[in-house]
């Protein structure tokens, strides 16, 4: 009996060391991967912008540090590491800030909000990776955010003749457009200097005044709404604005008979005549547009006299 005991104690030492493991393995998120090691720090210093990289966007006047009370930050590792929240107090002064990180990647979320507000008026983003003991810079551009209202007001100069003028605000995706006219409308015309308030998002906003002779001067900007403030739009447009040609002229010129094709090379065509078609985006060259002519012409949708 006495060669029993000594296995029956082993046997509960052994249990014991058992459970001990289990426990400790469940104490874990991940046996297998142990959290990630801190590894050394660097520092990014953080600049935080109004809008994209574009000086044709309409938005309001000041600068970030006047437009906003503070702008809160979260920066997430893509490695595991803690998440570090920073507050940006900016009323001001410039609008940077400078973090330490551990090295890694890095996403950097940024909400911007209004003296006495605690929803942001403004959010951005930006991706960053940290270098052990270096100076990443980085910049984080505020966009609308999608809540509240704003006001859109603008203040145009026209020449002293001319046929139509009017004001197209579409949103970004282009699926919803507001036409306002300033003269020349047959239902009446929209204040001129005038202002509208909007729900706060980007927009498309597009100018075009026709001339009495039949020309088309085109302009579009892009514009940002921020909840509860004023995106001011102010220009003089003059007779020198149109474009040299017509656009009628610029397209009966470019049909090739000999061809049987539009070509566009050498007629005098430019970006802003297709953006009164609707047509955004066009560069320089042509060919998506010769094929959306090309079409036309297939489908017998040009007149006779324009293809002969």
């Amino acid at each position: 009996m006495s060669n029993k005991r000594p296995l029956k104690y082993c046997r509960l030492a052994a249990a014991i060391v058992a459970l001990l493991v289990a426990l400790a393995f469940a104490g874990c998120t991940n046996p297998v991967q142990p959290p990630p090691a801190r590894g050394e720090t660097g520092v990014v210093s953080l600049t935080i912008a109004a809008g994209q990289e574009t000086a044709r966007t309409i938005r309001p006047d000041q600068s970030v540090a006047d437009d906003f009370e503070r702008v809160d930050l979260i920066f997430t590792s893509h490695q595991g590491h803690p998440t570090v929240r920073e507050t940006a107090n900016i009323v001001g002064g410039a609008a940077t800030v400078d973090v330490t990180l551990y090295e890694g990647t890095w996403t950097i979320n940024a909400g911007a909000y209004t003296a006495g507000d605690d929803i942001p008026a403004a959010t951005g983003y930006q991706n960053v990776t940290v270098t052990p003991g270096g100076i990443t810079p980085a910049t984080v551009r505020l966009s609308p955010a999608m809540t509240g209202t704003g006001t859109f007001a603008w203040d145009i100069d026209f020449p002293a003749t001319f046929a139509t003028a009017r004001l197209e605000i579409l949103y970004i995706t282009g699926i919803e457009r507001d036409t306002l006219y300033l003269a020349g409308g047959q239902d009446g015309n929209a204040d001129n200097p005038g202002q509208l308030e909007m729900p706060a998002g980007q927009y498309r906003v597009i100018v075009t005044m026709v001339g009495g002779d039949g020309q088309v001067m085109i302009q579009s900007e892009i514009l940002h709404v921020f909840r509860g403030m004023e995106s001011r739009f102010e220009e003089s447009f003059g007779y020198g604005d149109f474009p040299g040609i017509t656009l009628l002229e610029a397209v009966l010129a470019a049909w090739d008979a000999t061809a049987g094709e539009w070509d566009f090379a050498g007629a005098g065509v430019v970006s802003r005549h297709f953006e009164m078609l609707g047509i955004h985006g066009v560069q320089w060259e042509f060919p998506a547009i010769v094929a959306w002519f090309n079409q036309l012409t297939t489908d017998s949708n040009v007149p006779t006299d324009a293809r002969a």
